[in-house]
């Protein structure tokens, strides 16, 4: 399955950090490098393997002000898709 992620910052907000679970699991694991913006793409590929429903997150985090080097005022947003794999 590919999955995209798109996210944009609020206001002069920066992108500072996205955190992915892609198992469904509830592990969010280490945060991915990505380079502070205010728009973030990321793909990437799951497979599973048996049929069942799936959700697959993405935990992003925003700098308020755009100061990608603080770690105060971060705005945290998850997202879920529902993944159903059929035999």
């Amino acid at each position: 399955v590919a999955v995209r992620v798109e996210a944009e910052a609020p206001g002069a907000g920066v992108i500072v950090e996205v955190r992915v679970d892609l198992t469904g699991a509830g592990d969010f694991g280490s945060p991915r490098e990505v380079e502070p913006g205010a728009r973030l793409v990321l793909d990437d590929e799951i497979s599973f393997d048996a049929a069942g429903t799936y959700f697959v997150a993405v935990q992003v985090a925003a700098q308020a002000e755009g100061d990608a080097a603080s770690t105060h005022a971060r705005v945290q947003n998850i997202a879920r898709a529902r993944v159903v794999v059929t035999a």
